[in-house]
């Protein structure tokens, strides 16, 4: 069931799947440089850099009139793979996010740290505490299938 689970992922909303927080003291850890683009300051929060992240796109493609990601909202965000824009991460609203966001999220999202840190990492745990040993692979799902008789 995990591993089904996680292959289900792909098809999910994003939303559904993505980490949700709110954001405080954005301000705190942001100024910006010479090209009105947002720069953040060593030791910033993993949220507080996807919101920076998502900020800039905006400002990157122009629609800044939909409303940058403040101090105060409420939001969504996921890991990134390799992108164009050296992103580890991007936030979003999930309201009123222009296509171009909504595009670029699901061409760079990143499922398999998203499973393993928010997922794996917590059923880890669980088994631990349970003693049921190691949770499932992509390898024992092989090999269940090799000696599966039915």
């Amino acid at each position: 069931m995990v591993l089904d689970f996680k292959d289900d992922m792909k098809k999910m909303e994003i939303g559904d799947i993505a980490k949700s927080t709110g954001v405080k003291n954005i301000e705190k850890h942001i100024f910006k440089d010479q090209d009105n683009l947002i720069e953040l300051s060593k030791g910033a929060p993993a949220h507080v850099k996807a919101s920076v992240a998502y900020n800039n796109m905006l400002r990157r493609t122009g629609n800044t009139q939909l409303g940058e990601i403040r101090s105060g909202d409420k939001i969504k965000w996921v890991y990134l793979r390799q992108n164009p824009f050296g992103l580890g991460a991007i936030a979003f609203k999930n309201y009123d996010d222009p296509d171009n966001v909504k595009d670029f999220i699901k061409k760079y999202i990143n499922y398999e740290m998203i499973f393993t840190r928010e997922l794996n990492n917590k059923l880890g745990a669980f088994y631990s505490a349970m003693k049921w040993g190691d949770i499932p692979t992509e390898s024992m799902r092989q090999v269940h299938k090799f000696f599966d008789f039915s």
